[in-house]
């Protein structure tokens, strides 16, 4: 048996810097580790990100992790990113724990190859650990997001746009996390066969990032929109307390997901104490039931296409869109009901979902880790040095394909400009 020396603690690496879910998602994460007194040192991976949170105030040490056990908040496909940014000597002597979200009910077998840079894997919901498990080749540990919102960090002058004598339902999502997935367009349709268009009294905002890369999607958006003025398109990039401020002035949050690895918008909301109606389906599950929020009915069905890292021929939902109109019916004509379900709401993720209850999870993990696991391993050597060799041929892949792609790109300009002399003739 092997005598632990080092102090123990934990090094946590990730999207620090984004004003995007997993940056949230991480700095309460490490704010819960701090609540239970476990020290965690706090290492940013940056990635070329769009979205940068612009407080200075904190700065993170990016490579530097001199604590015994790494958690490192980057999903399987951003590997690769992380390891050219930090090396494999990132991962040497370290126990580490990989947290991942994955939204789909089967891991695909192309990503199983990544279970072997990790000592065990930490996921957000039981959806997640369902379907990570059932391919890994190390241990998966459900820890969910812990919900931070304090009351400071509201904007409160901040203009919304939401007019006072209406009632004001709001869905927050991103380009980036695919209109497929989010099932923007299966939200307009329900909203309308509830309230139809141009309604004066009932409005739909639609909060979105900015689509720098997915034009196509934003013209489905608003073409489905059309000429319904009732249905607010908000297209922008807001602060966190920019965005709390406009979620604390919605009536009610919803969001018909086809599938949600946790859902952070929706638990936020009810952290805020709003009536949150959602597809009865995926990661939300963990913290919303028929006592404290609006499900909406749907089905299984066959994800057909290849959407971004999300393969085909995988399963996710279908929501109710026709159910999910008569909640939003329903709110509308219950008020007063749908406020007591948003108090209570709130008080379940305060009792289950805070800072203080989700470190309680995390320390009981890492103790045995520290008092059973560190002490009795003796493979360490064994996955270092397969990490490294992991990591140099993750990196010639690369190489391969850029220099693959500057072939290709090479001989079809020469190829285009003899075509051009062909024709000329």
């Amino acid at each position: 048996m092997k005598e632990n020396k080092e102090i123990f603690g934990v090094n946590m690496s990730g999207f620090f810097n984004a004003e995007i879910g997993f940056g949230e998602a991480i700095r309460n994460n490490l704010k819960a580790l701090k609540t239970v007194n476990i020290p965690a040192k706090p290492i940013n991976f940056n990635m070329n990100l769009r979205h940068r949170l612009n407080d200075t105030s904190v700065s993170y040490d990016d490579n530097i992790n001199n604590y015994p056990v790494n958690i490192i908040h980057v999903n399987m496909d951003t590997i690769g990113s992380f390891l050219q940014e930090k090396s494999s000597e990132f991962f040497k002597d370290k126990y580490n724990i990989g947290y991942w979200a994955w939204e789909l009910e089967e891991f695909p077998d192309v990503y199983t190859e990544y279970f072997k840079y990790y000592d065990e894997i930490w996921t957000c919901s039981k959806y997640c650990l369902d379907s990570i498990s059932l391919k890994s080749t190390v241990p998966v540990i459900n820890i969910p997001h812990p919900i931070n919102i304090e009351t400071e960090e509201i904007i409160p002058d901040f203009e919304t746009e939401m007019q006072e004598n209406c009632y004001n339902f709001l869905f927050v999502f991103d380009y980036n996390s695919l209109i497929e997935r989010k099932n923007t367009l299966g939200l307009i349709e329900a909203y309308e066969k509830a309230f139809g268009k141009n309604n004066e009294k009932v409005k739909l905002i639609l909060k979105t990032s900015i689509p720098n890369h997915h034009p196509k999607s934003k013209e489905k958006v608003l073409a489905k929109i059309g000429d319904n003025k009732s249905i607010i398109y908000k297209e922008e990039m807001l602060r966190r307390g920019e965005l709390l401020a406009l979620m604390n002035k919605a009536d009610c949050y919803i969001s018909l997901h086809r599938s949600e690895g946790f859902g952070l918008t929706m638990a936020e909301a009810m952290a805020l104490g709003k009536p949150v109606i959602a597809t009865g389906y995926s990661g939300n599950l963990d913290y919303m039931n028929i006592s404290n929020s609006f499900l909406v009915k749907y089905k299984i069905i066959k994800q057909e296409d290849d959407l971004g890292v999300l393969p085909k021929d995988n399963f996710w939902s279908e929501p109710d869109t026709d159910h999910a109109a008569e909640m939003m019916k329903f709110v509308f004509e219950n008020q007063g009901y749908a406020i007591e379900i948003g108090k209570r709401a709130k008080q379940d993720i305060e009792n289950y979902f805070s800072l203080a209850a989700i470190g309680a999870k995390m320390k009981k993990r890492l103790d045995i880790i520290e008092n059973i696991i560190l002490p009795e391993r003796d493979d360490t050597h064994v996955r270092d040095n397969l990490v490294k060799l992991m990591s140099e041929k993750m990196l010639l892949e690369k190489k391969v394909l850029y220099l693959e792609k500057g072939l290709y790109n090479k001989v079809r300009k020469q190829v285009n400009t003899l075509l051009k002399k062909i024709k000329g003739r």
